[in-house]
C-alpha cells in the first residue's frame, strides 16, 4: 500500500480559527473528500477532522486550531479509513506515523474497548444500542433503546458469573415447581417443570435426563410470564438442555 496522504502545496493556520488557507497548488477541492484528517507537519501537533472543503485553497476544520499562528507550513491530509469502525489507515511513506497512529487509531480503539467493558458500546452510529460487561467482571448488561430486532435482552441486575457458577443438580421424576435456590434441574420422564417468577431475575439450567427416549420434559411459565412470548417449551430428546433467565418483569429469555 502506498502513501495515503495528500501533501501538495503549503498552508497557513491561525490560532483559534477553524479556517485553513492553502496555496493554489494544494488543489483541495479536487483531491479531498470528507472524512479526512488534517495535521500540520510539526511534531506534537494535534490532528483535526475536516468539516468542509470550500475551495482548492480553503478548508474548514471541525474544531478550532489550537496551535500557533503560522504560514508557509507543510501539512498532511489523511484520507484512508478502515471499513467497519473508521480507524485511520497509515500507508508506507506517510509522515508523522506515531502521532497519526496514536491520535486516530490507538486512542479510538481504546475508547471502543472502554465502552464495551462499561456497557456502552455502540453497535451502529445510528442505533442507540449498548452491551458489555461491568467492571466487576460479573454483571451482564445487554440493552437496546432503538434497535429493531426479534430478540432484545436487558438484565440490569443479573450478578452471577455464568462461566464459573457451581451448579447443584437436582433430579426430578415428577412435576416440580422451581424455587430460587435451584440452579440446575435434571428431569426424567414425562414431567412438567414450572419456572419461578421472571420478576426474580433467576437463572436456571434444565436438562432432559430421561432414560426413556420417548419421554418429554415440559418447561412451563409461571403465572402471567412468558418464555420469549410462548407459554412453554419442550425438551424432547435425552440430554437436551436450556438455560433460562428472568428479565425482572415477566419474560424468561433462553440461551
Amino acid at each position: 500500500m502506498g502513501t495515503e496522504q495528500h501533501r501538495l502545496g503549503l498552508c497557513s493556520v491561525v490560532n483559534g480559527s477553524q479556517i485553513v488557507i492553502g496555496t493554489a497548488s494544494c488543489d483541495w477541492a479536487n483531491q479531498i473528500t470528507t472524512p479526512a484528517i488534517f495535521k500540520v507537519n510539526l511534531d506534537g501537533e494535534s490532528t483535526y477532522s475536516i468539516g468542509t472543503v470550500s475551495s482548492a485553497s480553503k478548508i474548514i476544520l471541525s474544531a478550532k486550531y489550537t496551535g500557533s499562528t503560522n504560514s508557509g507550513l507543510s501539512y498532511m491530509i489523511n484520507r484512508s479509513w478502515t471499513t467497519n469502525r473508521g480507524y485511520m489507515r497509515i500507508g508506507q511513506g506517510d509522515y508523522d506515523f506515531a502521532d497519526l497512529l496514536s491520535q486516530n487509531t490507538i486512542d479510538p480503539i481504546d475508547e471502543d474497548i472502554s465502552h464495551i467493558m462499561t456497557g456502552n458500546a455502540t453497535v451502529d452510529g445510528t442505533i442507540s444500542t449498548s452491551f458489555g460487561i461491568d467492571t466487576d467482571g460479573n454483571t451482564l448488561r445487554i440493552k437496546s433503546t432503538n434497535l429493531s430486532a426479534s430478540r432484545v435482552y436487558h438484565f440490569p441486575d443479573y450478578n452471577a458469573s455464568i462461566a464459573t457458577k457451581n451448579y447443584n443438580p437436582q433430579l426430578k421424576t415428577s412435576n416440580y415447581q422451581i424455587t430460587l435456590s435451584d440452579n440446575m434441574i435434571l428431569a426424567s420422564g414425562n414431567v412438567t417443570i414450572t419456572l419461578a417468577s421472571a420478576s426474580a431475575k433467576h437463572g436456571i439450567r434444565i436438562g432432559n435426563r430421561c432414560l426413556d427416549s420417548n419421554a418429554s420434559i415440559l418447561v412451563k411459565k409461571s403465572g402471567g410470564d412468558t418464555i420469549e412470548n410462548a407459554a412453554s417449551l419442550n425438551l424432547n430428546n435425552k440430554y437436551d438442555t436450556v438455560y433460562l433467565i428472568g428479565d425482572g418483569v415477566n419474560t424468561h429469555f433462553q440461551f
